[in-house]
């Protein structure tokens, strides 16, 4: 059976030679092509001036080989093998040289859901010998997402994270019209949980049992803190992973949000997510560029059947802001009032007249307004995550993270470590511990002491009074650590 798959791919080359070291990294659309046990990944770079560079690597199931072939401007291919050297040719028409490729390390763990290639090897041409590392990181994007939704290879067991609430949410309802059918049996096909702490029994249970009258079944949770998982959790979501796919007609969704995974940057992801790429098709929506939204604003025009003046998408993103939740309930209104004057096209004009202008929060707002004792952009952001539905728990945890760490690096400023060495002790981002350090050394011990104090109170109260408002119990947690310390 022959499957093609999509991705996006970002190429990290490193060339060590005569002492210096040069490193390249570009993006790239490939493809990942299984047949039976055979895997290849083909991909094209665009390099410096245009030139394009295609590179094919494949290899076997149980085999520690890969095969290399690179056509460009430079054309060459070799067996990379730990054990045996590979003897070859490397053409620069219309020249040729020997070639001898030495394999140090292979590390192969990419499939369907993402994954890496890492290759180590010193590469010798003609009596010029340089140490290469390359790897080449693949992810699914949105696009690639979208493709292999509309071709109907749906089942598995997806991850969905990133600060594009909106895209998070427009996909899992792509996912549920593909997946659910008639719906008086959603109540056996359709599993909804949410919660910052996933319990892995129940999911398991979920997974387990399979479709009721139907060819699908889709199982969510939505809301989970991922954040600090250990092998433990791995292993447990490992299980639960194995027992969903096409052979079992039943599908998997979990959903977070920023504040319960950090899944880094597309050219460097976290070492969490990276992990868990390894268990899930996993999606980091990332927040789009103006660019991106521009273009996302003109296709939702379109499919309003309305047009726009130029000017429209750059204008409403001046005025409207970035946050895609907002843009699209803009664009609901404007489209509503051209068509109530009569008319097909929306102009600047009607954005000025209708949009108002509107203030963003980004995903660390919060945090940051609370470290700065910016009481006023704690509570705009606070109103902002209200306003995306952020689970109130989540918000919470990340309060309380927040002050339970600035009160650990207070301890270990006082004992003399410095930043440096209290991110390694902590093993915390060495920017954020910098940051951490020196809101922690504007504070008193008592303070954060108080602070972690009211914190903990808070969350006792969201745990065991019935009924309570967590939000509630939010905006006034941030109206006491506002006057913390001000006695």
């Amino acid at each position: 059976m022959k499957q093609e798959t999509p991705m996006h791919l970002t190429i990290h080359s490193r060339l060590t030679t005569g002492g210096e070291t040069e490193t390249v990294s570009t993006e790239a659309r490939g493809v990942l092509r299984q047949v039976g046990d055979h895997t290849s990944l083909a991909y094209t770079e665009r390099r410096e001036g245009g030139a394009r560079v295609m590179t094919t690597l494949s290899w076997q199931e149980g085999t520690p080989r890969v095969h290399l072939t690179h056509r460009g401007a430079v054309k060459w291919e070799a067996d990379f093998d730990p054990e045996t050297p590979a003897v070859t040719r490397y053409e620069v028409p219309p020249y040729a040289f020997d070639l001898t490729v030495r394999c140090h390390e292979i590390r192969l763990p990419l499939d369907e859901n993402g994954g890496e290639v890492h290759l180590r090897y010193t590469r010798n041409v003609g009596g010029d010998e340089a140490l290469v590392e390359l790897t080449v990181t693949a992810r699914v994007r949105e696009e690639e997402l979208s493709k292999r939704l509309k071709s109907g290879d749906v089942a598995g067991a997806y991850l969905f994270c990133g600060e594009e609430a909106y895209l998070r949410r427009a996909f899992t309802v792509l996912l549920r019209q593909k997946l659910l059918g008639d719906p008086a049996f959603e109540t056996f096909n359709h599993l909804l949980h949410e919660g910052a702490a996933p319990d892995y029994g129940t999911l398991l249970s979920d997974v387990q049992t399979p479709p009721f009258f139907e060819p699908n079944k889709l199982v969510e949770w939505h809301g989970a803190d991922l954040s600090s998982l250990k092998e433990s959790d791995y292993e447990a979501l490992g299980e639960i992973v194995r027992a969903t796919g096409a052979g079992s007609g039943v599908t998997l969704l979990i959903s977070v949000t920023p504040e319960g995974l950090d899944a880094g940057t597309a050219k460097r992801p976290s070492a969490t997510f990276k992990r868990l790429s390894e268990l899930f098709l996993a999606v980091h929506f990332e927040k789009s560029t103006d660019a991106q939204l521009a273009g996302w604003l003109t296709r939702h025009f379109t499919h309003e059947g309305v047009t726009t003046e130029p000017g429209v998408p750059r204008l409403l993103l001046e005025r409207a802001g970035r946050s895609m939740d907002v843009l699209a309930n803009e664009v609901d209104k404007l489209v509503a009032y051209a068509r109530a004057h009569a008319r097909d096209t929306v102009t600047e004009d009607d954005v000025r007249y209708v949009s108002v202008t509107t203030t963003e929060a980004d995903a660390f707002g919060l945090t940051n307004a609370l470290l700065d004792r910016d009481p006023a952009a704690a509570f705009r952001n606070l109103a902002d995550m209200r306003a995306r539905r952020v689970e109130p728990t989540l918000i919470l945890g990340q309060i309380s993270r927040l002050f339970a760490d600035l009160t650990t690096i207070a301890l270990l400023l006082a004992e003399g470590l410095n930043p440096a060495a209290i991110a390694g002790v902590l093993s915390m981002n060495a920017y954020r511990t910098e940051l951490y350090a020196r809101a922690a050394a504007k504070r008193k011990l008592p303070e954060l002491r108080y602070a972690l104090a009211l914190c903990t109170e808070t969350d006792r109260k969201a745990k065991t009074a019935f009924g309570v408002d967590v939000y509630g119990l939010l905006e006034r947690l941030i109206a006491e650590l506002a006057t913390a310390g001000q006695s």
